[in-house]
């Protein structure tokens, strides 16, 4: 007879643990829940409205820069792109006289392509060395040059504010070959 209340007793405080175990997750996980949108409430409220630094850094998910925005110790201010190599590939920045400043690099980082804006806008087109096209325009007229891979300007063609226009054109010793007025 008192084998069937031992195992009534043992029944019963399984029974009473296995509950005691679901109301201790289901508190943990109110707690959880709880704890959750508290905190999503102080991020949603403590977003800064302005944020310092003198350079801030994105970084990719295997903690790579691949883009960077701050200042230049000459002064000047810049956001850089990189590529996944570390290389930088495109930047937009203003010198620190005031210049907007654009470039595209290849992937070994040489720049490329710039476009800047001093006196006038001006493009620049560059193979690895050196600049090969450029076009600009100024107060004093517009012009397209081209020189050739070892920096010898071979082609020139400018118009000048008063409507004169110079095209010109080198052989590969820097002697004019043609000339128009």
């Amino acid at each position: 007879m008192r084998e069937p209340h031992f195992l009534t007793l043992t029944e019963r405080l399984d029974r009473l643990e296995r509950e005691n175990r679901r109301w201790r997750r289901a508190g943990a996980g109110v707690l959880i829940v709880i704890a959750a949108f508290a905190l999503m409430g102080q991020a949603i409220q403590g977003v800064p409205k302005a944020m310092e630094a003198e350079l801030f850094v994105l970084r990719d998910t295997g903690g790579r820069v691949r883009a960077a925005l701050g200042m230049e110790a000459d002064g000047s201010v810049g956001l850089w792109l990189l590529d996944s190599a570390g290389k930088t590939r495109a930047g937009v920045g203003v010198s620190r006289e005031g210049s907007p400043v654009m470039a595209l690099a290849d992937q070994t980082g040489k720049s490329r392509l710039s476009l800047t804006l001093t006196d006038g806008p001006g493009l620049s087109l560059r193979d690895q060395d050196r600049t090969r096209i450029s076009l600009s325009v100024l107060a004093e007229g517009s012009g397209i040059y081209v020189w050739d891979q070892a920096g010898r300007e071979r082609a020139v063609l400018i118009v000048a504010a008063d409507g004169s226009q110079v095209l010109g054109f080198r052989d590969k010793d820097g002697k004019v070959i043609w000339k128009a007025p």
